[in-house]
């Protein structure tokens, strides 16, 4: 199409001259995605698409089977998320939670522990322990709850949660960013398999 026509339908002028409308496929519940999972990824309030995309990039390509968002996460098929993902939003199931923010992660937790699973927290934590310390068990389910940047992981969340893990840094760097910090643990954790 032309660049006047775009710009008067999306009210914005666009650099490449394409547009795509898709149908939105039906949402997952939250169930459904942990039913079938071994390797789990829990996200909560992550609000930037980037961060998203990459987190589902990094989880589609390093062996992760779902992805539960809390409420107040932003929407993985935001086009910055899709583009930066590079088509993974399509690739791995994944559901956002309907439970209100208020009572975020009571349900999550419900059903992680009726299906079975390990829970852990990616958190700077003075209980945590570091990721090459914790040893897997080979039929082990396991859920891996990430925080947004910043304020991390609740501490609700974080009490909840088995075992609570951290990457060991150096030269007085605290922390990586949470899409670089959950290539490292997918690959140590779900990975390597």
């Amino acid at each position: 199409g032309e660049a006047d026509l775009f710009k008067e339908l999306t009210g914005y002028k666009l650099n490449r001259g394409v547009l795509c409308a898709m149908h939105r496929p039906p949402a997952k519940s939250v169930e459904e995605v942990v039913a079938g999972a071994k390797n789990l990824v829990i996200l909560e309030d992550i609000n930037n698409h980037t961060n998203i995309g990459s987190i589902f990039r990094n989880a589609a390509g390093l062996g992760a089977d779902g992805i539960v968002l809390s409420p107040t996460c932003c929407d993985p098929l935001f086009r910055r998320a899709c583009r930066v993902s590079m088509g993974a939003v399509f690739k791995i199931p994944w559901a956002i939670s309907d439970e209100m923010p208020c009572d975020w992660p009571n349900y999550q937790f419900e059903l992680l522990h009726k299906y079975g699973f390990k829970t852990l927290s990616l958190t700077l934590s003075d209980t945590s322990i570091d990721l090459n310390d914790f040893r897997r068990k080979n039929d082990e389910k396991l859920a891996l709850f990430f925080g947004a940047e910043g304020s991390g992981l609740k501490k609700k969340t974080i009490d909840m949660c088995d075992v609570d893990l951290s990457i060991k840094m150096q030269r007085g760097v605290d922390s990586l960013n949470v899409a670089n910090a959950s290539a490292v643990v997918f690959w140590e954790l779900f990975g390597k398999r």
